[in-house]
């Protein structure tokens, strides 16, 4: 996965941001896992909160994500139009 200035990770994110998957982090041994949780590539995001775990919603569904798994969540954020 290829990072550029548009790109963070979901942790990275501030909350209340609606936010597009990019990606998965190449390397990471849950990426198959995330996927099956809904993280798929141009899904959208809502993080709404980062305590111990990064809560957001995704696909209608709230998941929580322990901090590294969250880190391995390449995101883009939505522009407002």
């Amino acid at each position: 996965m290829i990072r550029d200035s548009n790109t963070l990770d979901l942790l990275s994110a501030r909350c209340g941001e609606r936010l597009h998957v990019v990606g998965l982090r190449a390397g990471s041994d849950c990426a198959l896992r995330l996927l099956e949780m809904g993280f798929c590539p141009s899904a959208e995001v809502c993080k709404l909160s980062d305590g111990g775990a990064c809560l957001c919603v995704v696909r209608g569904m709230r998941i929580a994500l322990g901090r590294e798994l969250a880190s391995d969540v390449i995101v883009q954020r939505v522009r407002k139009e």
